[in-house]
């Protein structure tokens, strides 16, 4: 079972126990992951986070609710950009 929403990671374990042991689990995001760290190798990409370096997130959800649930996951509040996308 491929997990192909980036929510689904978060529940693996339970999903796991759900479907049981003789279902094996394929993880998306361990794939993205992958293909991230060989673009930024291949385009000798520099991803360290300075003072000056600045993150920005793209969210099709609101604002508000985005950065909220980001900050309970990253465990600190957030001085991040966010951009908001049409749905």
């Amino acid at each position: 079972m491929v997990l192909g929403c980036t929510h689904y990671p978060l529940l693996k374990k339970i999903i796991q126990k759900v479907m049981g042991k003789g279902v094996t689990l394929i993880d998306s995001s361990k794939v993205i992951q992958l293909v991230a760290e060989k673009i930024k190798k291949d385009k000798k990409l520099n991803s360290s986070l300075g003072k000056n370096n600045k993150q920005i997130y793209f969210a099709s959800d609101s604002l508000n609710n985005f950065k909220e649930i980001a900050e309970r996951f990253l465990g600190r509040k957030t001085k991040s950009f966010v951009v908001e996308l049409d749905n």
